[in-house]
């Protein structure tokens, strides 16, 4: 659980902050020393929870943990297909918006790698397409 993998002949190797894609090319790379045409297949047995913080014109803000869950696809629940968290799953666990909210201009910022970056989401626009397809 230390973002460490200790594979047959390339040793340990760090994998923090990889993502699967990288580690399959990495993995390729080091195998194709001693194979021709490695064939690499990387998973996840389970993604990370995600932590995230809310506050403003949310009902209850606060910080929140959410995971990924198994998506049921022709009635096998055990498929390997996994949801992810979305913003509005985000916002319907801290009890909703409060009626002061601006919808229209929900701010989401994000740390990577060291980074601040924000994007401004317009909720009122999803809402509407959400609604108009149940007509």
């Amino acid at each position: 659980m230390d973002g460490t993998l200790s594979l047959p002949v390339l040793g340990s190797i760090n994998v923090n902050n990889l993502t699967l894609r990288e580690l399959t090319s990495i993995l390729t790379q080091g195998y194709g020393i001693y194979v021709r045409r490695p064939i690499v297949s990387v998973g996840l047995s389970s993604p990370r929870p995600i932590t995230v913080s809310l506050s403003g014109e949310i009902s209850k803000p606060g910080t929140y943990t959410l995971s990924a869950t198994s998506q049921s696809q022709g009635g096998n629940s055990n498929n390997g297909a996994l949801r992810f968290p979305t913003v509005t799953d985000i916002i319907q666990q801290a009890g909703g918006v409060t009626a002061n909210a601006s919808v229209e201009s929900v701010q989401i910022k994000r740390f990577f790698q060291g980074q601040e970056r924000m994007v401004v989401v317009d909720l009122w626009d999803l809402f509407k397409m959400v609604i108009s397809n149940k007509i």
